[in-house]
């Protein structure tokens, strides 16, 4: 009896141990929850467009982000016209044409060369975007969900995970931002025809797939439909906006290069349509990027030299589009608030500390640019545990009692 109550005990202790150890193999990790969660923002009205952008920007500058700058430019449509054949360009009228000069059209490559390399020049330095004045835009360009969000396409897939196709055409419709068809809203072509999904193509549906936010504000008003001629916009709305980085005096040195067959002795310059293209996170409140592309409408004064002498005097006008992009690097930011100093209230300033404007030291006097503080000067701060940037004192004047 006491052998088999001793066997069943070891049985019984055998299978708790199978038993604890086959748990111990089913133990998974637990999942980590998600920690950002998307919550679908709501559209911003084309009409709060502009104010929205600007309290990004403000939020944006504010931060301290680091902002990347690049430039690109490129020179478009160079034409060597007669005076009145410019004239009638500028109007979009018919040309009347001049063999000469349609000939010197086809040679112009060689003396874009040396307008890029004139025009091209170091990308500026940009620390803050400007906000814009609601009065500057002329338009919000192409503004709707489908151009302002960022949308993705997921195929439709049945229980066991495989995609689904049409049998017969079906009607298409659009989506509205989580993917449901709108019935009341079919897709049709330029002609507007209804559109449909052929005999067999696979289902898939569109929806938003992220808070982020792209529109384009343009400076240039819209003319009415039955004008013809080229439209500018105006130049100091532009200049506002847009950073000029084109020396004048080095373009001309640069064409002086080729002054043997085609003399430049001035040039002018107008604006076309140039736009600002912002990208914003909507939840962070941050603008991710801003693209500025600036086309400027250039018209040169020209004489022909040596074997063009007998062009005589005519015009050199192109479009030179200026592009510059600017990316924040937010981390950057985060990286200065990492290395501040942590300080106590009345903490004694020591070397090495760096005061900002606007600290208030114990006599109520607040630090303003050029102040100067010594050892031994005592700052007030509104919490035990403020941050305030590394400060440095240089010199031994003490501030008025």
């Amino acid at each position: 009896m006491k052998k088999i109550i001793a066997m069943s005990l070891s049985v019984l202790l055998v299978l708790s141990l199978v038993i604890s150890f086959a748990g111990c193999m089913d133990d998974t990790p637990d999942q980590e929850e998600p920690t950002t969660v998307f919550v679908r923002m709501d559209t911003v009205p084309e009409e709060n467009v502009v104010s929205y952008i600007n309290s990004v920007i403000e939020k944006s500058n504010a931060s301290g982000a680091k902002i990347n700058v690049s430039e690109s430019f490129s020179v478009n449509d160079p034409k060597a016209l007669t005076d009145e054949d410019y004239a009638a360009y500028l109007n979009g009228k018919e040309l009347a044409g001049n063999e000469a000069l349609d000939t010197l059209d086809d040679t112009l490559g060689f003396i874009k060369t040396y307008l890029m390399k004139g025009f091209s020049a170091p990308a500026p330095e940009i620390t803050a975007l400007a906000t814009i004045d609601n009065a500057d835009v002329a338009a919000v360009v192409n503004y709707n969900d489908k151009t302002a969000r960022n949308w993705t396409t997921e195929n439709v897939t049945d229980e066991e995970g495989e995609t689904i196709a049409y049998e017969e055409d079906v009607p298409k419709y659009e989506f509205d931002m989580d993917g449901n068809e709108l019935l009341d809203q079919p897709v049709t072509d330029e002609n507007g025809e209804q559109q449909y999904y052929g005999n067999g193509d696979v289902m898939s549906k569109t929806f938003v797939c992220d808070n982020k936010m792209r529109a384009t504000l343009s400076f240039l008003a819209q003319p009415a439909e039955e004008t013809t001629a080229i439209q500018f916009a105006d130049s100091a709305v532009i200049n506002k906006y847009f950073t000029n980085t084109v020396d004048k005096e080095y373009v001309l040195s640069e064409l002086a290069k080729v002054n043997t067959a085609v003399a430049i002795n001035d040039y002018s310059v107008e604006y076309r349509d140039c736009t600002v293209t912002f990208e914003i996170d909507m939840e962070t409140e941050q603008v991710l990027n801003a693209t500025y592309t600036k086309n400027a409408f250039v018209t040169f004064e020209a004489k022909g030299e040596g074997s063009f002498a007998d062009l005589g005097e005519f015009k050199i006008c192109f479009t030179f589009t200026d592009t510059v992009t600017c990316t924040f690097d937010y981390a950057a930011a985060e990286d200065v608030v990492d290395n501040e100093t942590t300080v106590e209230n009345d903490a004694v300033l020591t070397d090495g500390d760096v005061l900002t404007n606007g600290d208030v030291i114990t006599n109520g006097d607040a630090i303003t640019d050029g102040d100067v503080l010594t050892d031994g000067d005592v700052v007030e701060f509104n919490s035990e545990t403020e941050t305030v940037p590394e400060i440095t004192i240089e010199a031994t004047e003490v501030l008025a009692e």
